[in-house]
């Protein structure tokens, strides 16, 4: 079955918005919300407890600077196997010099 014309103008829109937001190093909350994939709700609570620096130039438009988002993104890094093991090693080798 082939897409309705609003199905395909609906996707048109979504990749405009995606593409216009991939060259932006500023983002409303919207944008932001788009580009994180979470709600603009969460996004502004994010903002209020002060989890990401914004701008507010003229008192009411709020601009998230996209690094900001990276940052958030990638908070809570959870490491892989290898990297907590090879982390161990290294600590047991350090106890182990210590005690020599």
């Amino acid at each position: 079955m082939l897409p309705t014309l609003e199905t395909i103008y609906t996707e048109l829109k979504q990749l405009q918005k995606l593409s216009a937001i991939a060259v932006k190093d500023n983002l409303t909350v919207n944008e932001a919300s788009v580009y994180m994939g979470i709600s603009e709700r969460k996004v502004r609570e994010i903002l209020k407890a002060k989890e990401m620096a914004y701008w507010k130039p003229n008192g009411k438009l709020i601009w998230v600077p996209k690094d900001e988002c990276n940052k958030w993104i990638r908070r809570n890094k959870s490491e892989s196997a290898d990297t907590i093991k090879m982390e161990a090693e290294r600590i047991i080798e350090g106890l182990k010099k210590k005690r020599a």
